[in-house]
C-alpha cells in the first residue's frame, strides 16, 4: 500500500505531465505568434494571403465596407458594427452649418465635431449629473442676462445639449436671447 502523501505527489506529477502533453499537442495546431502578426498588422482593406488556422481553413481579412459581415474561420458571421452617419444643420446667430455626425450623437458631440472641421467655436462647462452648459458660441459669451438657448427643429428644447439626441435631417438652432419663457 502506498502512503497518502506519496499518492498526492504522484497525482500532482501525473497532472503536470498531462497538462504539458496537452500544451505540446495543441501547440502543433496553432500558429506561433510571429506568423500571426503579419495578418494582424496588414491594412484590412487590402486583401492579403491569410495564414491557416487550427481547422485547416483560411482566416479571412475583414471586408472593405463596414456594412459587410466578417466571416469567421468556423463558418459563422459576426455582424460588423454600423457607424451610420446622418446629415444635420446647426445654426448659431447668423451662421449655419450642414454636416454629418454619427447616428444618435447628441448636440454637444455634434458641436465638438463641427468645431474640429470648421471655424465654429464654443465653450461649455460640464456639471456633474446635468451635462454641458454652453457658455459661448463663436466668441459670443452669455452675459448681461443674455444666454444661448437651444432649439430643435424650430421648437424650444426642454433638455440640454448633452441629452438631446440627433436624427437625420434635424436642425439645431442656438438663439442668443434674454427671454426666460419660450
Amino acid at each position: 500500500m502506498i502512503p497518502e502523501k506519496i499518492k498526492k505527489i504522484l497525482y500532482g506529477f501525473v497532472a503536470v505531465i498531462i497538462i504539458a502533453g496537452g500544451i505540446w499537442f495543441l501547440d502543433g495546431y496553432y500558429l506561433p505568434s510571429s506568423e500571426i502578426a503579419p495578418a494582424i498588422t496588414t491594412n484590412p482593406i487590402v486583401p492579403t494571403a491569410a495564414p491557416t488556422n487550427f481547422s485547416g481553413t483560411k482566416s479571412v481579412v475583414p471586408p472593405e465596407t463596414p456594412s459587410e459581415n466578417i466571416k469567421t474561420s468556423v463558418g459563422g458571421n459576426i455582424p460588423r458594427p454600423e457607424n451610420k452617419q446622418i446629415n444635420i444643420t446647426l445654426s448659431a446667430g447668423e451662421n449655419a452649418y450642414t454636416f454629418t455626425v454619427p447616428e444618435n450623437a447628441n448636440v454637444h458631440e455634434a458641436m465638438t465635431i463641427l468645431s474640429k472641421t470648421t471655424p465654429f467655436t464654443f465653450t461649455a462647462k460640464e456639471y456633474s449629473g446635468l451635462g454641458y452648459f454652453i457658455e459661448a458660441i463663436n466668441g459670443v459669451k452669455n452675459a448681461g442676462g443674455y444666454y444661448w438657448t437651444l432649439y430643435m427643429n424650430g421648437k424650444y428644447s426642454t433638455v440640454g445639449a448633452s441629452d438631446l439626441k440627433l436624427s437625420a435631417g434635424d436642425h439645431i438652432e442656438w438663439k442668443y436671447s434674454d427671454k426666460v419663457n419660450y
